[in-house]
C-alpha cells in the first residue's frame, strides 16, 4: 500500500505543482477599479459621492457628504460671487476613513458655496454644489 501512495505522489506530485494558479477574480463592487475604470472616451469618471446635505445651526453653515473613494484625504469649500465667476479656497476639512467629510463656516450673504473633491488617477475632479447664503444667520 505504502509503493502505491509513493508512486501517486511521485506521479502527480510534478503535475500539481506545475499547474498556474489563477488569481481570484474581484468582486463586482460600484468602488472596485473594474467599476472606476475609464469610460470608453478615456475620461474618468467622478468620485462616487453617496450623499451630500447643508444646513444652518445658529450663526455657522455646515455640510458634511461621504465619498466613498476619497477616504482620510482633504476635500476643499470654495465661494464665488456667482456660479460661472473664479472660485476661491475658503477652508480646508478633511474625510474620515468612511469618507465622511464634515466642514461649518460662516457664510457671506450672497456668495456660493461648492465643496472640491479632487482629482485622484482613478477619478476627475468633483464639485458639489452646496448653496447660495440668501439672509442673514441672526
Amino acid at each position: 500500500m505504502r509503493r502505491i501512495l509513493l508512486a501517486l505522489v511521485v506521479l502527480v506530485g510534478p503535475v500539481l505543482v506545475g499547474l498556474p494558479s489563477a488569481p481570484a477574480a474581484a468582486a463586482h463592487h460600484p468602488t472596485t477599479s473594474a467599476a472606476l475604470a475609464a469610460a470608453p472616451g478615456g475620461e474618468l469618471p467622478p468620485h462616487d459621492v453617496r450623499w451630500a446635505s447643508r444646513g444652518k445651526t445658529g450663526d455657522k453653515f455646515w455640510t458634511r457628504g461621504r465619498v466613498v473613494t476619497w477616504k482620510n484625504r482633504a476635500v476643499t469649500l470654495q465661494s464665488a460671487r456667482n456660479r460661472t465667476s473664479r472660485w476661491t479656497a475658503v477652508k480646508t476639512g478633511r474625510t474620515s476613513a468612511r469618507g465622511v467629510w464634515r466642514i461649518t463656516f460662516r457664510g457671506e450673504v450672497g456668495r456660493h458655496y461648492r465643496v472640491l473633491i479632487p482629482a485622484a488617477g482613478w477619478a476627475k475632479a468633483t464639485k458639489i454644489y452646496v448653496g447660495k447664503i440668501v439672509d442673514n444667520p441672526s
